[in-house]
């Protein structure tokens, strides 16, 4: 493990970091990330296979970690390297920042809107409440036996629990599979709620056509209901479900039970799906910028990985 003292001019050091500055031979940033991409483990390995086992420890002493070998190219080169790994690096925090900036907007929205502290100044008619199974169709699936071959490895996509928010699945069913199960197909943008498993409570959209097992609620309200705003109206009362339901956050949930739960709602349509559209639209925006940090990251380990050698 390597870390370099940025936050201080002076600071004492534990006994388990060997500490030392550059020369000018040296960039720090250089030698920083040239650390970084565990170019210089295979010198360090060869001192822990050496020496550092055989008194039980792994302790690299001083004398032996300043002998290691290090390709440095100019001193310049060194400065350009730096510059493009830091620049990765603050795109990186950056996007993060802004991340975390984007999932508090949606939180807060979120909370003011269902509470309906904040109200659009076209509407001012009160909410009134809804059993959520007098405005949806639900139905759960079911699991074709794993004992019989030819009920799997076919063109539909099986979607358990933990996948609802993929738009990929580890099993795929034939019709074959499907007719003899209690297994039910759904719909792209259909409602899935997770009853059973780690993920209890989560819910989401479907992002393909597939089939459900038994651990799953779908759900397809009526026209006159957007799903975006029950989908968000679900998963901001996920918290009060789980603590209330599911002993120390483990157990199963019940379709009727979550078919039960009263949610407030505006009577005007357009009110709900303006609601529904702009919590949509933020977490379009938070995924669009998840994935650029995802590939921000592979940019700055592709860059550690092909610029030391």
């Amino acid at each position: 493990m390597q870390s370099r003292l940025k936050d201080y001019d002076e600071a004492l050091v534990p006994r388990v970091y060997h500490s030392f500055d550059v020369s000018g031979k040296a960039d720090s940033d250089f030698v920083e990330y040239l650390f970084a991409s565990k170019t210089p483990d295979n010198e360090l390995r060869k001192l822990i296979s050496s020496g550092a086992r055989m008194d039980g420890l792994l302790n690299i002493n001083y004398e032996a970690f300043m002998g290691i070998s290090i390709l440095l190219p100019s001193v310049k080169e060194q400065r350009s390297i730096s510059r493009i790994i830091q620049t990765a690096s603050l795109l990186i925090a950056a996007t993060q920042h802004k991340i975390d900036a984007l999932e508090q907007i949606k939180e807060k929205l979120s909370q003011n809107l269902f509470d309906q502290s904040w109200r659009f100044k076209e509407y001012s008619t009160p909410w009134k409440e809804n059993k959520l199974k007098d405005i949806v169709s639900a139905y759960s699936g079911g699991t074709p036996s794993a004992n019989i071959r030819t009920y799997y490895g076919g063109h539909i996509p099986f979607i358990r629990s933990a996948e609802i928010h993929s738009s990929t699945t580890a099993l795929t069913l034939t019709q074959e599979g499907l007719q003899n199960s209690s297994a039910k197909l759904v719909k792209t943008g259909d409602i899935l709620y997770a009853l059973y498993g780690a993920n209890s409570g989560d819910v989401d959209r479907s992002k393909i056509n597939g089939a459900i097992n038994q651990a799953i609620l779908a759900m397809r309200p009526s026209k006159e209901n957007d799903p975006n705003f029950i989908l968000f109206q679900l998963m901001r009362m996920k918290d009060k479900i789980v603590s209330t339901y599911l002993q120390g956050g483990q157990g199963n949930l019940s379709g009727r039970l979550i078919l039960a739960l009263n949610l407030d709602m505006p009577e005007s349509t357009l009110e709900k799906r303006t609601i529904g559209r702009l919590l949509q639209l933020l977490c379009e925006l938070i995924g669009v910028n998840q994935s650029k940090y995802s590939q921000l990251e592979l940019l700055k380990k592709s860059l550690l990985q092909n610029l030391f050698v």
